[in-house]
């Protein structure tokens, strides 16, 4: 991984990057330990598939709880998160795998790089949301964003060690 490579997204348009945020298809799945003790049983590794809000504002990254519920995987720890109404709720902590689709900047073939993610479960919404939850700035700490609003693309720059696969 060069200090190079980014992640292109694109809203489709300057109206919808507004109304609905900068947001990231990605996969999320069990760690690295979890998939090679399913690989050695002969299991299938459960994963889902999210679109997650890149959100500057929020310190924790997280997902709805169905989520973490669908990968099977064990909580670490408890949190208290403060959502967007400013309501406090304590939150199970699980570390998970992001992959995370990224370009390389020397050849810009895209590939699928796993990146190590502790996250936040919240309740689930009670609403339609055009995502299952955020990337937070422990996430983003490790990239360099460009937001070009008329154009309706943000970039993700890589720019430091991506945490590890775990």
């Amino acid at each position: 991984m060069s200090g190079r490579d980014v992640f292109h997204g694109n809203a489709g348009s300057r109206d919808r990057l507004i109304a609905e945020g900068p947001i990231v298809a990605a996969r999320l799945r069990p760690g690295r330990a979890l998939a090679e003790l399913a690989r050695m049983r002969g299991l299938d590794l459960p994963y889902v598939d999210v679109n997650l809000l890149i959100d500057t504002g929020a310190s924790t990254s997280f997902v709805e709880r169905h989520v973490v519920e669908a990968l099977g995987i064990a909580s670490i720890r408890r949190q208290v998160v403060t959502l967007a109404d400013h309501k406090s709720v304590e939150c199970l902590v699980y570390r998970a795998t992001i992959d995370f689709p990224l370009q390389d900047a020397d050849d810009h073939s895209p590939k699928m790089m796993p990146v190590g993610i502790t996250i936040a479960a919240t309740p689930n919404s009670t609403h339609e949301l055009p995502h299952h939850g955020l990337l937070g700035r422990d996430f983003l700490s490790h990239f360099t964003m460009v937001y070009a609003g008329s154009s309706g693309r943000f970039d993700l720059h890589v720019s430091g060690a991506l945490p590890r696969d775990r």
